[in-house]
């Protein structure tokens, strides 16, 4: 995992393997003891956002900043998510959809998240108005507001006064993409008899069908297949189906694949696959979306930017049965990533002693030493969890292992800076040197 570099005044490295020890705590959720306006100030404090910012700015600018490639952070919270697609960070959906359910003027479409991250947008549409049609202000026609609140029947009248079925607004946003961005079916349905354009796209990429994908609108999804829309428009680098893959949701990706069954191992943003996607979770449904796609052809052992592959996240989701699957469909459990660390010093590193035992017993490497001199012992060491600590001492690893980067650092120096007490306590007794 990535740390923040410590200073060169620092004799010893806090976290020489660059693990952190898992927070087991799970973040307070603020939404539930604090009012809109409160949420809406925190935002603005906490993203140093300027005063008289609508709602809808104030937001966007919270998600554009959650989701930016460029945050990073060493928190983790359980169930360990990290951000769509990454590898090192998480975040609290649930904190997110509060919030959004608090503001109330979110539209959320999808958006990649993460350091490593793949970029679908959570877009914010603010309601506009019929005005000055000034900056800020999204030129919605009426077919527009009766399509975004699924009127078939207004529709219907409005084009019968020969409304512009494909009429754009700001971003170029048609009727027919805020129906199915709503799942309104019955809205969709009229549009499209009256000629709407299935296949326009807007100015940031969007399609109807992609709105309904990224919904998870399954009924549209299926009504805008069957009358020709491109399963394969991507958003900012990212299929249909990887966007169901990052849902885990079975019914809406088994629709896609039987349209688009090639999109299984085509590498989006990053070269992260659709199984990338699903084995970064621990969703309800994640072991499920894992067999679909492999049924239908995923590459268990594709490897993604920084040499990520999909076992590496699962064991990072803390999903047992996932890692159980991968490795029984042929994943390499020893493959290295490009920071040099294997599955099992990612295990070692979330403290999940049933997946260390898993691989292990499948034979991961015990005696890997990475480039910097640190082997699992170091690992264990770092996390200050003593049964950890001991099932790693079981393996034979060695406990005297010595840095390779110039402060020779072994175990014992690792726990004692780290003030695990327990942990340098557990070393002298296997035998550690002082």
């Amino acid at each position: 995992m990535m740390m923040a570099e410590q200073g060169n005044e620092s004799p010893i490295v806090p976290d020489p393997h660059e693990t952190i020890r898992i927070d087991t705590t799970t973040q307070p959720d603020i939404v539930d003891t604090i009012s809109s306006n409160e949420v809406e100030d925190i935002l603005r404090l906490d993203l140093g956002t300027k005063e008289g910012l609508s709602r809808t700015e104030a937001f966007g600018a919270f998600l554009n900043a959650a989701l930016s490639d460029r945050t990073s952070s060493t928190r983790r919270s359980r169930p360990r998510q990290p951000r769509f697609p990454g590898v090192t960070e998480n975040t609290s959906m649930t904190n997110l959809e509060r919030a959004t359910e608090c503001l109330s003027t979110l539209v959320q479409t999808f958006s990649s998240a993460q350091r490593m991250d793949f970029d679908f947008e959570r877009l914010t549409k603010e309601a506009p108005t019929n005005g000055d049609g000034g900056k800020g202000k999204s030129q919605w026609s009426p077919l527009h507001f009766a399509a975004q609140r699924g009127s078939a029947r207004l529709c219907q009248a409005l084009l019968d006064k020969d409304a512009f079925i494909d009429a754009r607004e700001d971003d170029s946003w048609t009727p027919l993409m805020l129906a199915a961005q709503n799942g309104h079916y019955d809205a969709c349905c009229t549009l499209i008899e009256r000629g709407a354009d299935v296949n326009a796209v807007a100015e940031d990429s969007h399609t109807a069908l992609l709105q309904a994908v990224a919904t998870e609108k399954i009924e549209v999804v299926q009504l805008l297949l069957s009358h020709g829309a491109d399963i394969r428009a991507h958003l900012k680098g990212h299929s249909c189906v990887e966007m169901a893959a990052y849902h885990s949701n079975p019914d809406l990706l088994r629709l896609l694949i039987q349209h688009d069954r090639g999109s299984v191992n085509a590498p989006g943003d990053r070269q992260w696959t659709p199984l990338h996607f699903t084995a970064q979770f621990d969703k309800e449904h994640t072991l499920e979306t894992a067999q679909i796609l492999i049924d239908a052809g995923a590459n268990v052992n594709s490897r993604a930017d920084l040499g990520v592959t999909p076992l590496f996240l699962a064991v990072q989701s803390n999903r047992l049965d996932l890692v159980k699957l991968l490795v029984d469909k042929g994943a390499e459990i020893n493959v290295c990533t490009e920071r040099d660390i294997t599955p099992l010093e990612r295990a070692i590193g979330n403290s999940n002693i049933p997946v260390i035992d898993f691989l292990i017993d499948q034979g991961a490497w015990t005696d890997h030493v990475d480039r910097k001199g640190f082997n699992i012992v170091h690992i264990g060491a770092m996390q200050g969890d003593v049964a950890v600590l001991e099932r790693v001492l079981k393996t034979g690893a060695d406990i005297e292992a010595s840095s390779t980067d110039g402060k020779k650092l072994r175990p014992i120096h690792v726990a004692i800076n780290n003030d695990n007490e327990e942990i340098a306590l557990t070393l002298l007794e296997h035998g550690a040197q002082p």
